[in-house]
């Protein structure tokens, strides 16, 4: 019996574990999606930017600096 619940708990504590992964930011990025920054403000709305802002674009193998045109 307590091997068994062992078992079925351990394999409860993968699965949350795999959830929280995830979510990671670092997931997301893996999966092709891009966090967006001005400055030190994350950019969630092309009404966060205007024209001839620099942004930087954090993309899932590294950075890259763009002028909004």
């Amino acid at each position: 019996f307590f091997s068994e619940r062992c078992i079925m708990l351990t394999s409860k504590i993968d699965g949350f574990t795999r959830l929280m992964r995830s979510f990671s930011p670092l997931a997301v990025l893996e999966r092709g999606y891009a966090i967006i920054k001005k400055g030190d403000k994350l950019i969630a709305s092309i009404k966060d930017v205007k024209r001839e802002d620099i942004i930087n674009v954090r993309l899932k193998d590294g950075e890259i600096g763009a002028e909004v045109i």
